[in-house]
């Protein structure tokens, strides 16, 4: 795992530091472009089930957490001051989306 740059630590793994200092990324971005077209294809190629059933999740996952945020909105609002019910229903729309390798 590469460290980051001293004087910005929320740099993450995707820059490096050279010798002047500046921060670069580690691959040229003809490389990146390349293995996205690369996972890319990979995705276009995989089962017709699969794609059926990442879909449908992803559907699930979309339709349930607008539900429980109505949810939450419903009964919430009136017995606890706005800014709460705010940072609740917040909290229930991104606190699931963490970046790579980090924990709660």
């Amino acid at each position: 795992m590469a460290t980051a740059a001293p004087d910005r630590p929320d740099t993450g793994d995707d820059l490096q530091t050279k010798a002047g200092g500046e921060l670069a990324p580690k691959k040229a971005s003809r490389q990146i472009l390349q293995h996205e077209i690369e996972e890319g294809l990979f995705a276009i190629d995989r089962p017709v089930i699969g794609l059926f059933i990442s879909g449908l999740s992803a559907g699930l996952d979309l339709g349930f957490s607008l539900f429980l945020m109505a949810i939450m909105l419903t009964h919430a609002e009136g017995q606890l001051p706005k800014p709460v019910v705010e940072l609740l229903v917040s909290l229930l729309k991104y606190g699931h989306a963490r970046p790579e390798g980090q924990t709660a």
